[in-house]
């Protein structure tokens, strides 16, 4: 369950810094090897594609 709620949060706060301004870029996500336990999630996929229309 807290793995749930931690990457809940991972996801919440990768769509925070890709709305303001900050160093975190989409393409940036899909290289960094620090999602990775996140790529399965559709809801990466979404705030990615979401944000890449930018």
């Amino acid at each position: 369950m807290s793995s749930f709620f931690s990457e809940l949060g991972a996801l919440q706060l990768i769509d925070h810094l890709l709305t303001v301004q900050s160093d975190l870029t989409v393409p940036l996500v899909r290289l960094d090897p620090i999602a990775d336990p996140l790529r399965n999630d559709p809801r990466l996929e979404q705030i990615l594609t979401k944000h890449a229309r930018k």
